[in-house]
């Protein structure tokens, strides 16, 4: 049967049953305090749910037994500010193909599990001036966010962005803050992260011992 066949026989079908109810008005008034009622207790049972699923680590943490990640987010910047999806942004789509996955196809070891990629727009909802910041889920107040360092106001956050990596690919915010070494929630970049790009170019202190690439660099990494 053709799709728009199928379309005007559900429309005759909806026209018919209100003008049964119409014409009932016990009927009518019994379905209208069904879904009332219906609507009042799902609300919150709903409100619940989407909190769990979206704003409740434990939900994630059902699967993703990493414990070294969660206590490296507990000691981080975003701890208790944010929340996994706030970062890592999962589709729906991702949990019936994680069950198929876990149950016909488990991984073996940590090397069978994919670094999840953290896109930059992720990271701009906070750290840029004009990010959009509703999409974050968290408990991270306006005022906080206003304060946090916004690469627009950082000249060589701009200019490292502006500049390829040496193999080719463009500088994303992870490039530094999610290299190899400084994964699981660190994001905290030192003298190693540069050193990846910059090498033979950390100068030595009075005392020819190499110094920190921060030490001189921090305040034009920080913006204001």
């Amino acid at each position: 049967m053709p799709a728009v066949s199928r379309i005007a026989q559900r429309i005759a079908a909806l026209r018919e049953t209100a003008r049964f109810l119409w014409a009932r008005p016990a009927h009518l008034a019994g379905v209208l305090a069904a879904g009332l009622f219906g609507g009042a207790l799902g609300v919150p049972v709903a409100d619940d749910t989407f909190s769990y699923l979206w704003r409740d680590d434990r939900f994630c943490n059902d699967c993703h037994v990493h414990d070294y990640a969660n206590e490296a987010y507990d000691r981080s910047a975003h701890a208790g500010l944010t929340t996994c999806h706030d970062c890592h942004s999962v589709p729906l789509r991702h949990y019936p193909r994680n069950l198929w996955v876990t149950v016909f196809d488990p991984p073996q070891g940590p090397e069978d599990i994919p670094v999840p990629h953290v896109e930059d727009g992720l990271c701009l909802a906070c750290h840029a001036v004009g990010g959009d910041g509703h999409t974050v889920t968290g408990p991270m107040p306006d005022s906080l966010r206003a304060t946090v360092v916004k690469i627009d106001e950082s000249a060589l956050h701009q200019s490292h962005l502006a500049e390829t990596l040496p193999d080719g690919q463009p500088v994303t915010c992870m490039s530094c803050h999610g290299a190899d070494h400084n994964r699981a929630h660190r994001f905290r970049t030192g003298t190693a992260t540069c050193l990846g790009c910059h090498e033979d170019t950390q100068p030595e202190g009075h005392d020819s011992s190499p110094l920190p690439c921060r030490e001189c660099h921090f305040t034009d990494f920080a913006g204001r």
